[in-house]
């Protein structure tokens, strides 16, 4: 259970959605209450900002991103799971979560999706595994 939420002026306990004790909030200027409720509504629009950002800019984990990777570069689900040290349902979970996460219907809209969203560049490609054979 975590420590209940003190007013900073004085240490009184406050409810959770209160800043300050009602003796300490009477006791600071207005314009300073107002800055303090600007600076709130500003925080919580960038927060409600941030959230659209991270809908609209789907995540993968870090074995997902390998398993594209290794995709970008030629290899069949067997060499990936070879390569990843993982069996080879892992390496279709990772297609499946991908696909419904990002809404991809399949193996080649993920690596160009993943492109996109800036996961892949062009140094991952194909381009890659030949430069360095």
């Amino acid at each position: 259970m975590g420590t209940a939420k003190r007013c900073p002026g004085c240490s009184r306990p406050v409810a959770a959605t209160e800043h300050w004790c009602g003796p300490c909030h009477l006791r600071l200027p207005e314009q300073l209450r107002r800055a303090v409720e600007d600076a709130e509504r500003a925080l919580r629009a960038r927060v409600a900002d941030a959230h659209v950002w991270l809908d609209t800019h789907p995540h993968a984990t870090d074995r997902e991103l390998d398993v594209i990777g290794l995709a970008s570069q030629g290899l069949e689900n067997t060499e990936i799971a070879d390569q990843l040290h993982v069996s080879v349902h892992t390496v279709r979970d990772c297609w499946r979560n991908l696909s419904k996460r990002w809404g991809c219907s399949g193996r080649a809209h993920i690596i160009a999706t993943a492109f996109r969203l800036g996961y892949l560049s062009v140094q991952d490609g194909p381009e890659r595994k030949k430069a360095t054979a």
